[in-house]
């Protein structure tokens, strides 16, 4: 199977790439940098795609940039919707199959997200991705939208404190410091399993003869405080030090109501347990 990618050299790409490896489909890449393989084309994400892409039986597209304060910005509308927009118009002409991540940002300070939580951005970030929605919708016969709340796992991107505090942990062996919202509920899904379900979308979808647009929402197996979430940490990787706290304010719940996935999800403890400390040593 021929699979267009973009956003490869990011968090999630970078764990879905060596899962289509292994499954044998051929891969193209639309990059920003310099090609440095034969398989990667420099795009610039502003232009059409280029003409000499082949026709790919399906294009994730996961390049995009992420900003959560409320001021306009131009380049996030160009990075997360005009891309979105010439992507659309590649998979019309290759009749490709899509699956684009959005976000629950679409729903703006929705502290329950689900199907029937009304569509309110007020981020650029949340409006350029709602605007891409709506062009997936208006463009496409067939493809996935996915609505996610938060992916975590080493490494990942700075804005989810809980990446930072995971990173921190295994990396400088530094305890999370709770800053507040202790009560508030959140059902963030392992990086591995977003990886994994964006897999069974390819497989199971790209030669299904049903074309439809389906909006699904990617959340973890278990809602979990904050406070929760970080004493798992201390517990599993650093049993010898405790929970850090600043005494600041209050956080509002931010629970997705998650699609059903297509394997079993990932528990917390069970994903920080399978990770092995810098000196080798695993983790239990």
């Amino acid at each position: 199977m021929k699979i267009l990618l973009t956003g490869t050299s990011g968090f999630l790409g970078r764990h879905l790439l060596p899962l289509l490896e292994q499954q044998g489909h051929k891969l193209y890449h639309l990059v920003r940098k310099p090609p440095q393989h034969q398989n990667e084309t420099l795009w610039d994400f502003h232009s059409p795609i280029p003409l000499e892409l082949p026709p790919c039986d399906a294009v994730i597209h996961l390049g995009a940039k992420v900003s959560f304060d409320s001021a306009h910005r131009t380049e996030i509308f160009s990075a997360n919707t005009l891309s979105t927009l010439h992507i659309c118009e590649y998979c019309r002409r290759s009749g490709s199959y899509l699956i684009f991540p959005s976000s629950i940002q679409v729903h703006g300070r929705a502290t329950s997200i689900g199907p029937d939580t009304p569509l309110c951005p007020d981020s650029s970030y949340g409006m350029s991705k709602y605007i891409a929605e709506e062009a997936v919708r208006a463009g496409m016969e067939h493809a996935a939208i996915l609505r996610i709340g938060g992916i975590y796992g080493v490494g990942g991107p700075a804005h989810l404190g809980l990446n930072k505090a995971i990173t921190k942990a295994c990396y400088t062996g530094m305890p999370p410091v709770l800053r507040g919202g202790a009560s508030a509920r959140r059902n963030y899904i392992c990086v591995s399993d977003a990886a994994q379900w964006l897999v069974h979308l390819v497989n199971t979808n790209t030669t299904s003869t049903d074309r439809r647009i389906e909006t699904l929402y990617l959340a973890g197996p278990e809602i979990l405080t904050i406070e929760a979430w970080l004493q798992a940490i201390v517990d599993v990787l650093l049993p010898d030090n405790k929970l850090a706290r600043d005494g600041a304010e209050e956080a509002p719940d931010c629970v997705v109501q998650g699609t059903e996935p297509p394997f079993t999800l990932t528990p917390f403890r069970t994903y920080l347990e399978s990770l092995v400390l810098p000196d080798q040593i695993p983790v239990h």
